[in-house]
């Protein structure tokens, strides 16, 4: 997988983005060097036409920085993003699909490229299948591929119940999976590829924060189990790991002093300070709990 795209810093595009003030200043600039007599002061009619224009012209430039950075594909959105996706990497937004996992699905395909020489490509094969939130390739032996399946857990069937608890696939979408990566023109003829259902390593966390003096607490906790959510949605895949430094980063938002943190391993409830998903499994977060001293 690569890199989070949401990550990175926006591209700085010099000199568009102006205010109206520093445009207008220009304006004036230029009629005394041209010797028009144009008084800098808001009583003078013309300046206040030519401020109006400043505006425009500022609101404009606002405008042409939002759509020149929306031709990358790290920050375009909606039918923007849509025909990055399909003109440049052949790649269609699955249905439902929101713009950060199509992103982040269009940043991994070149991978599918290079059929035979990386495990992405039969992890970016299978993660096109609508219901797979992340795969992962291992070959053990030469000759044997084993893509483990992680489902997403978000979707839901027409009772609203969730279709693949604790992301967990069902043999359905493995046989989907499985027919999807087989296929004459993916598989290379001498891989034995099977697919199997990724294990979750269940954890809860519980975290007390200590804050400053100042903030409301109440709105600092929440800010703090916003970001906390975020970060363990973002690190609940397939060969990633949880830690303390992690969820630190995650709750230490502006008002709080300090954190005291604490992961449970729920196969032997042991308190651990870092939780590793090996080959074939994923952290999963049980249940999130952020107080306040």
């Amino acid at each position: 997988m690569s890199i989070p795209l949401s990550k990175l810093t926006p591209p700085a595009i010099n000199g568009l983005l102006k205010d109206p003030e520093e445009i207008m200043a220009e304006i004036v600039a230029w009629f005394s060097l041209n010797n028009y007599d144009l008084t800098a002061a808001p009583s003078d009619p013309a300046y206040r036409v030519l401020l109006a224009a400043a505006q425009r012209e500022s609101n404009l430039r606002s405008v042409y920085h939002d759509a020149i950075q929306g031709l990358s594909l790290a920050y375009a959105w909606g039918a923007e993003l849509d025909t990055i996706g399909g003109t440049y990497y052949g790649v269609e937004r699955l249905i439902g699909e929101e713009d950060e996992a199509y992103r982040q699905r269009i940043a991994d395909t070149p991978d599918r490229f290079a059929i035979g020489l990386s495990g992405g490509w039969y992890e970016q094969n299978a993660i096109a299948v609508p219901g797979v939130f992340a795969a992962q390739m291992d070959s053990p032996t030469p000759g044997v591929v084993n893509v483990y399946i992680q489902a997403d857990e978000t979707l839901l069937d027409n009772n609203d119940n969730i279709i693949y608890a604790d992301g967990v696939p069902t043999q359905e979408l493995l046989n989907t999976v499985t027919a999807t990566i087989t296929a004459p023109n993916i598989r290379q003829q001498t891989d034995d590829v099977r697919v199997l259902a990724a294990t979750p390593i269940g954890y809860e966390v519980t975290v007390s924060l200590t804050p400053r003096s100042g903030p409301d607490a109440s709105i600092v906790r929440a800010e703090a189990e916003t970001a906390l959510t975020q970060i363990l949605i973002e690190r609940d895949r397939l060969g990633e790991k949880i830690n303390n430094a992690i969820i630190a980063g995650a709750v230490h938002v502006p008002g709080v002093y300090e954190a005291s943190i604490t992961i449970t391993r729920l196969s032997d409830n042991a308190v651990v300070p870092e939780l590793v998903a090996a080959t074939g499994e994923f952290p999963r977060s049980a249940a999130v709990t952020v107080g306040v001293n």
